[in-house]
């Protein structure tokens, strides 16, 4: 939908991470560099997130 498309285009023209929640079903996509990855499960999300915020495999720790 157009929720979908605004992601994309923002996710083209920016280093974005965009989540997008469908209001017709409630499933969640994650859009990056022009492309939908959809229908992730919760553990998904956060996987896809860690591995591109922390893409050295790091993860952040807290002081």
């Amino acid at each position: 939908g157009l929720r979908h498309r605004a992601a994309l285009g923002l996710t083209e023209a920016t280093d974005a991470i965009v989540l997008v929640v469908s209001e017709e079903t409630g499933q969640v996509s994650l859009v990056r560099q022009g492309e939908i990855h959809r229908n992730l499960s919760p553990a998904e999300v956060k996987s896809r997130l860690g591995e591109w915020l922390h893409p050295s495999g790091l993860a952040a720790t807290a002081t």
